[in-house]
């Protein structure tokens, strides 16, 4: 006989003697009533008396491997939708208390009766789970005797018992759907997960909180006998208590999962070496938030290295335990990569941290980046933005700032002065905090006498129209206007030059005298024009340096394509609005027909007209009309042999038999005829082309068949061209047949401004709202990167189908979104909308690009519990999947076993094992491979080159020689001159290069980079300088490589030369061309030439944000200097929230 309840092992030993007498005598005493009700009165009175565990404890983990599980991946029949709150629901339920006992009871008895589930189980699945109930009272119409009918139900009427079970663990109906059996219904024919449940509330975990552990780490309920056991063993033997685990388990399952997790154990250590005891963690937990162990302890690794001790981590852990608790220190990691990026050291961050204020870190971060989005409205210049975040970071975390309106409103001022005022006076900043009163400034434009008196100095006339408006333009006193005149003057113009552009240009004047001495600086340093320039053009000191330098880049890149006019002055570059210098450049790329700019603004600017002057005719209801006395017996002849045509001279008789016979003019028969040559298997898309232009007039059916076979060719763009004279040239409109069309070729042409006019059209033709076009739509916005449009475009999906699901799946999987795409998965599973092998494609390729080999898993199984047919691309991304994850063993038991593999499948695992350096199984894969293509010899070159081995990189290079098929491409050539680097093999690199020669090899900028790197490396700097001066058009990475190359022999001021003349050809430099400037400064002592370099060119803006240079080893002796050069660096920029 089985107990009658089981008590929990937190139960003491003096407890439970107790409750068994009780039980003794209830059942010696009460034997007149029924064994279920004594039981639910013994059960109670156990909860009153604390017996068992009611501690509110809450999870964490992995919140996606188990929210994005399929309804059908266990359930019997479709899922249903849950569209009714928890909340409401018990409110419906309590307004019938008798209905609910009475359905309570049956279930129970059901349960506990005729299942003989432990009572303790049953009990806890009657009680909590409403919805269940809700779902039984449903199916019974008598409303008297709720009891007998839902026992009656449940006696012909099984249910599946998982659901109550589900919902009395704590999940709600829309999450346990998911974890349905798909061919289980009986709690009892899942052993282990009954098991390993009894395991966890046995030892003191409540029941509504095993839900959670299963939602984030389902794996545990896997887990054969003794093993949940002996885990917690493994963690009790390191002195952690049982309550305390229990808080831990809850709060991160992830810690049953594999072995003792190390970052768990080590922040243990260390806050406990800092003072803190393991009682003060637990209180710290939260419930209803999530811990990750391992960035929890990189905040701690981060604050030691700052240089923080033991006893002031405790000190400021215990002051503010949010730093390190709040989203597991991820929050922490952010305010400090944003002060890092403004500029700050992290001596200046340690010490922010120390002083922080009574304030949560959340909100610290939240008005800190409120301030600088203020601060970017008022259109403050960066620079400036990053001398205040440095210099007060606490005042900005600690105030909460009111908008940008209000405060102008309230203030009664406009941008530049609010700008002028906060630099000024940022002190002032926490008088304009939400829920305080803000008094207007005063008044400060000044002396009028001190202003008239200024200008009639410089040579203004009194009283007239020029000083009115320059009085009515000025701000500030007439000293300030005399010392920024000073400084125009200073720069080389003379004082009647400056006095004609200050009535000019007035407002130039409104500008700090360091603002004004920048903007100088950059017009001459960095724009390369001469001082004298301002005299023509003095509005170029009122623009912010940040319009200028787009607007010139812009112009210059398109000059050095040699599409734009190259005597455009200054002032029309940089003051024309938007659409005009638009205007500017469409004609200037227009003069060069065969551009693909030019025929980019072609296409747009013949969009824009159809776009407003499209007719609005009925839709057709199918791709073409056909008359049916066209339909003779001769034409009903030709189509059979249209499809009987297995090649394209076969069709080209047909074409000839047609001609003879005069069908060639029927719309019906030529359009059949055109279909089969330009979308065949053996198709010839010019053929197709010839025959449409003799057609005098085809049918929409043609154009649509024409428009699709471009769309899919190697020249996209045709198919747009086609879609252009289709709009003339074609009495009907396009349908829904014609747009997904156009839209795929947009898509190919990565073309987001044609897509959107076509998308435009679509609309007005009334045909916005179709599935075909709005799931084209979807993967055209995903594929030109614009995720948030294809988002949208997918809500606004009235009747979504599959191929809306996949669309929008894979395109943020391809997008480096995995987690969006997944969790777009489990809304697909919760629309109970079939997924195919084209989801799980998508889904299997995000599960690789996130690593999650445990997730990717589960969809092997879903694949093959769902019947989801196994084919080719299905199979590749599945062993793409484990080899991205480090399972290669797991891929080859699947590749050994797939029925079909092509050059992907083989391709793949030879990369899984090159990645591993496994080189033994790796080339026994590449032997085994039918062909070998050079996709293959590029991933051994590769490897091995990466893997430090540059000898065994080039023995396989002379194999591929030797082979003579295939031929060697520029991915090969890269790497094989990287090995040939390594080793200082100049010889076999010149041959390398005397082959690109040979073979016409056109040289891109890896190749040039390559061979000056391969030289440099090699000891011949003459020949790399040779190369360099060699190429016409060099870009940031072939002048970066001449700059290392100089760095490596020393040559610090040919390094510097070379520097100089790319500034001069206008190119911008990054993060590696100032490191190896750097490098060669110190490796030549040239430090101070280096450090003044570095300023002078972060200083005018050259680069926007750099990395710590990497050559900081080198300039050690020089820490201080090389400590003011990473501060310069950082304060340039101001990153807003957008970017983090």
């Amino acid at each position: 006989m089985k107990p009658l309840i089981s008590f929990s092992a937190a139960n003491s030993a003096a407890e439970a003697p107790k409750a068994w007498n009780l039980i003794k005598l209830v059942m010696t005493h009460l034997k007149k009533f029924r064994t279920v009700s004594v039981l639910k009165w013994v059960s109670s009175n156990f909860d009153e008396n604390h017996l068992r565990s009611t501690t509110p404890l809450h999870p964490i983990g992995y919140y996606f491997f188990l929210n994005v599980q399929n309804p059908r991946f266990y359930s019997t029949k479709r899922a249903p939708r849950v569209t009714e709150s928890r909340e409401n629901l018990d409110k419906t339920l309590n307004g019938n208390g008798k209905q609910l006992k009475e359905a309570q009871a049956a279930l129970l008895d059901y349960l506990y009766y005729t299942r003989s589930l432990q009572f303790g189980d049953a009990e806890n699945m009657s009680k909590n789970s409403p919805h269940f109930l809700r779902k039984l009272l449903n199916c019974v119409d008598n409303e008297t005797e709720v009891g007998p009918s839902i026992a009656r139900f449940l006696r012909y009427h099984p249910i599946n018992e998982f659901e109550p079970f589900f919902e009395s663990l704590g999940l709600k109906p829309s999450e346990y759907v998911s974890y349905l059996p798909r061919n289980l219904m009986f709690l009892t024919d899942d052993g282990l997960l009954l098991h390993n449940y009894t395991v966890l509330w046995r030892y003191g975990i409540a029941r509504n909180k095993i839900g959670k552990i299963y939602r984030e780490a389902a794996e545990v309920f896997r887990y054969d006998f003794e093993v949940l056991e002996s885990k917690l063993q493994a963690y009790e033997e390191l002195g952690i208590n049982q309550s305390a685990l229990i808080k831990f388990i809850v709060s991160g399952p992830y810690l049953l999962i594999g072995d003792v997790n190390v970052a768990f154990v080590e922040v243990l250590e260390r806050l406990k070496g800092s003072g803190f005891e393991t009682s003060w963690i637990v209180e710290n937990l939260l419930e209803d938030h999530s811990y990750n162990w391992s960035r929890m302890l990189e905040v701690l690794h981060l604050f030691s290295e700052m240089g923080c001790s033991n006893e002031q981590l405790g000190q400021l852990i215990g002051g503010h335990p949010d730093i390190l608790f709040e989203a597991s220190g991820e929050t922490t990691f952010s305010l400090i990569g944003f002060l890092l990026k403004f500029g700050s050291t992290m001596s200046e961050i340690y010490s922010v941290f120390l002083r922080f204020p009574e304030i949560q870190v959340m909100k610290f971060f939240l008005n800190l980046r409120k301030c600088i989005l203020v601060f970017n409205e008022i259109e403050m210049e960066a620079a400036e933005i990053g001398k205040i975040i440095r210099s007060h970071p606490l005042l900005l975390g600690s105030c909460a700032m009111k908008k940008t309106n209000s405060l102008l409103a309230y203030l009664k001022v406009g941008k530049k002065r609010l700008s002028r005022y906060i630099q000024e006076n940022p002190e002032e900043l926490r008088n304009w905090v939400l829920g305080r009163r803000v008094e207007p400034l005063p008044n400060v434009r000044g002396d009028n006498a001190q202003k008239t008196q200024f200008l009639l100095d410089i040579g203004f006339v009194e009283n007239s129209d020029k000083m009115k408006n320059a009085l009515k333009v000025f701000r500030g006193k007439g000293t300030e206007l005399k010392e920024r005149f000073d400084c125009i003057v200073n720069a080389g113009l003379t004082s009647e030059d400056v006095c004609e552009m200050i009535k000019v240009s007035p407002q130039i004047l409104n500008q700090r005298k360091d603002v004004l001495e920048m903007k100088i600086d950059f017009l001459v340093n960095h724009l390369g024009y001469p001082v004298s320039s301002l005299v023509d053009f003095p509005s170029f000191l009122a623009y912010r340096i940040e319009r200028v330098n787009l607007r010139v880049s812009m112009y210059n890149w398109l000059k050095g394509q040699g599409t734009a006019d190259s005597k455009l002055a200054l002032g029309t570059i940089i003051a024309m609005s938007d659409a005009k210098f638009l205007r500017v450049l469409e004609s200037a790329l227009l003069r060069d027909p065969n551009s693909a700019l030019s025929v980019t603004i072609k296409e747009m600017a013949t969009l824009s007209t159809p776009l407003f002057s499209l007719p609005r005719h009925p839709n057709p209801s199918s791709p073409t009309t056909v008359n049916n006395d066209l339909r003779s017996s001769s034409h009903t002849a030709v189509i059979p042999q249209i499809e009987q045509c297995t090649n394209i001279a076969q069709l080209k008789q047909v074409h000839a038999q047609m001609l003879r016979t005069g069908l060639f003019f029927d719309p019906y028969s030529t359009s059949k005829l055109i279909s089969a040559c330009a979308l065949s298997s053996f198709s010839s898309i010019d053929y197709a082309r010839q025959m449409f232009d003799q057609i005098p007039q085809p049918n929409l059916y043609t154009w649509n068949t024409l428009i699709r076979a471009y769309a899919s060719s190697a020249d996209p763009v045709e198919s747009i061209l086609v879609f252009l004279d289709m709009l003339y040239g074609c009495s009907e409109c396009p349908n829904k047949y014609t747009y997904p069309f156009v839209i795929k070729a947009a898509s190919e042409l990565r073309a987001l401004h044609t897509g959107g006019a076509v998308h435009g059209m679509a609309i007005k033709s009334s045909l916005g709202s179709d599935i075909y076009i709005l799931n084209s739509l979807v993967h055209f916005y995903g594929t030109c990167g614009d995720l948030g449009l294809a988002r949208r475009v997918f809500v606004k999906t009235p009747k979504k189908d599959v191929v809306s699901w996949n669309s929008i799946i894979t395109v943020f999987a391809q997008g480096n979104c995995p987690e969006e795409a997944l969790e777009l998965f489990k809304e697909m599973e919760a629309e109970n909308v079939e997924p195919n092998d084209v989801t799980m494609v998508g889904v299997l390729s995000a599960c690789g690009q996130k690593v999650d080999l445990e997730f990717g898993r589960w969809v092997c199984l879903y694949i093959a519990r769902n019947g989801i047919t196994e084919n080719l691309t299905l199979n590749n991304a599945v062993l793409d999947m484990y080899v991205k994850c480090g399972s290669v063993e797991e891929a080859k038991i699947l590749f050994d076993r797939m029925p079909e593999k092509d050059i992907v499948s083989w391709t793949t695992m030879l990369d899984g094992y090159a990645q591993l350096r496994n080189y033994d199984k790796a080339w026994r894969i590449f032997d085994a491979m039918p062909s070998q293509d050079i996709a293959a010899w590029n991933v051994l070159i590769s490897s091995y080159e990466q893997s430090g081995k540059p000898k065994e990189a080039l023995a396989v290079f002379k194999e591929l020689q030797k082979s003579k098929s295939p031929k060697p491409d520029g991915v090969t050539l890269v790497s094989t001159l990287a090995a040939c680097s390594q080793l200082g093999a100049i010889e076999l690199g010149g041959q390398i290069h005397v082959y690109m020669k040979k073979q016409g090899i056109k040289m891109n900028s890896h190749l040039t980079t390559s061979l000056i790197d391969m030289y440099a490396k090699c000891g011949d700097l003459d020949k790399a300088l040779e190369l360099f001066n060699s190429v016409e058009r060099r870009d940031v990475f072939v002048w970066s490589a001449m700059i290392s190359g100089f760095a490596m022999h020393g040559r610090g001021r040919d390094a510097l030369d070379i520097f100089s003349k790319m500034l001069e050809a206008k190119v911008n430099p990054n993060a590696v061309t100032f490191t190896n400037l750097l490098c060669a400064c110190s490796h030549a002592g040239l430090v101070d030439e280096g450090h003044c370099k570095f300023y002078l060119d972060i200083h005018c803006g050259r680069i926007n944000l750099i990395n710590y240079p990497h050559c900081s080893e080198n300039l050690s002796p020089h820490f201080d200097i090389c400590l003011a050069w990473v501060s310069v660096l950082f304060v340039v920029v101001a990153i807003f929230p957008e970017s983090l």
